[in-house]
């Protein structure tokens, strides 16, 4: 009975889905957060367009949840910034967003940090 109560119909899903929630990756070299949201299967479909291409797909991943989360990013910004901290950013929140990142995982790294707000 208590699994009846708990059970989502198809609506409960979608609206509570709509409320993306809010990442964060803490950047040392920076010394601040960089927020990020969710994924959706549409933009992971897109994603996947480039599969072959591990930095493009990383970097396309990385645009579109930080672009969510922050709408002055830009992928000519992206590609301004020095190739070790996106990268090191895109290893951070890859786990978060695919289980894995199209680079590979980084054994023995934090992973990016999920805020509940």
């Amino acid at each position: 009975m208590s699994e009846e109560k708990n059970r989502l119909v198809f609506n409960d899903v979608l609206s509570r889905a709509a409320a993306e929630k809010e990442h964060k990756v803490y950047v040392e070299e920076l010394g601040g957060y960089v927020p990020y949201k969710d994924l959706t299967i549409d933009d992971f479909e897109e994603i996947m367009k480039k599969q072959g291409d591990a930095v493009g797909m990383s970097k396309l991943a990385l645009f579109k949840a930080w672009h969510k989360a922050d709408p002055t990013v830009t992928m000519e910004g992206i590609n301004r910034i020095p190739a070790r901290i996106i990268l090191g950013i895109i290893n951070e929140i890859g786990p978060v967003l695919f289980g894995t990142t199209p680079l590979g995982t980084l054994r023995g790294q934090p992973q990016a940090e999920q805020s509940t707000c």
